[in-house]
């Protein structure tokens, strides 16, 4: 839908960003949600912070927060690692679209591709 109203109503750079604003928003949560997904636990802690895998998860006395994919449990809730993953994916999303305007278009019109990425962001 995004690309629809790009091209239907709001041709340009401004259109554009606003259009990969909220794409990089859209994806960004469920690339945190996903990122939530694959989160260890530990009762004691530990100065660990990636894995490879799941058995080098478990031999670190970690235990795996989706350990059956047919019966998941919930994909974000109200915890600030749920939180903060989401703002994280939200944040690596919106910096690749941003690092691709830098690198495929001239300065002026990065600026305001750029510019116009956050105009859907809300406003406090």
């Amino acid at each position: 839908m995004g690309l629809k109203d790009w091209l239907g109503k709001k041709a340009g750079l401004s259109g554009y960003g606003e259009t990969m604003g909220r794409e990089a928003v859209k994806n960004g949560i469920a690339l945190g949600r996903v990122l939530y997904m694959g989160h260890g636990t530990r009762g004691t802690a530990s100065s660990a912070l990636v894995f490879e895998n799941e058995d080098e998860m478990a031999s670190a006395g970690f235990n795996l927060y989706c350990t059956d994919l047919l019966h998941q449990p919930p994909m974000e809730d109200s915890s600030e690692l749920s939180k903060h993953t989401r703002a994280a994916g939200i944040t690596f999303a919106a910096t690749c679209a941003i690092v691709s305007a830098f690198s495929c278009m001239t300065e002026a019109n990065a600026g305001m591709f750029c510019q116009s990425m956050g105009t859907l962001l809300p406003q406090r």
